[in-house]
């Protein structure tokens, strides 16, 4: 069967910055204090196996910021599994039906975080550290429908123009934004998202592991 999947994405916003992207790569960690943010989309969690797995990649790469997209789980089920993954706080966008669902997970003790909206498909957050240094995040899970994700460009859209701070954006789009992303062949696709990029001047940072998903 051919497969269309995009892999996980990061992206930046740095406002008023002539800076090559080679070097805005660079210069992110100190443009927004060193934190960890790890984001996965894990296609369900609600196994116990799932709950082991989410765990471990807390615990194994230190995570600060911890996102969850697609958990395919909501209400009390999910908040119990949340429960056990050692966060003080969560966001939560809950899943519909087994579609959908981002979960930002974080200790407050670590930097002032707070949440500015929260949608079905996208978490956004400010964040301030104990310097004072602040910027924002969000936390991304397209609707696979194309028609659907209008509505996330559009909030996102938005957010840009109430806020004029680093903005660093990453998860699971459900699009492309090169053709070499694609993988035999792609169905139900549109440039909403490139359209989108070019117009915010966002920076793809690239992402490490398989093209594919």
């Amino acid at each position: 069967m051919p497969r269309s999947d995009s892999h996980p994405r990061s992206l930046l916003k740095i406002e008023n910055t002539s800076l090559p992207s080679f070097w805005l790569q660079r210069l992110l960690p100190l443009t927004l204090s060193v934190m960890l943010i790890g984001c996965w989309n894990v296609r369900g969690a609600g196994s116990r196996k799932s709950l082991l797995d989410m765990q471990d990649f807390k615990k194994g790469n230190k995570l600060d910021i911890m996102v969850i997209c697609e958990p395919r789980i909501s209400s009390d089920r999910a908040r119990k599994v949340i429960s056990q993954l050692g966060f003080s706080n969560a966001e939560v966008s809950d899943a519909v039906g087994f579609s959908g669902g981002i979960w930002v997970l974080w200790d407050e003790h670590k930097c002032n975080i707070k949440v500015i909206k929260c949608l079905d498909q996208s978490v956004t957050i400010f964040i301030e550290n104990r310097e004072g240094s602040a910027w924002l995040f969000t936390a991304v899970y397209g609707n696979p429908c194309p028609s659907r994700r209008v509505n996330l460009w559009n909030a996102l859209d938005t957010i840009a123009s109430a806020w004029k701070l680093p903005w660093l954006l990453a998860g699971d789009f459900n699009d492309i934004l090169y053709a070499q992303e694609k993988y035999g062949t792609t169905l139900g696709r549109s440039k909403g998202f490139k359209d989108w990029f070019d117009n915010q001047g966002m920076i793809d940072l690239g992402f490490i592991g398989p093209r594919f998903t």
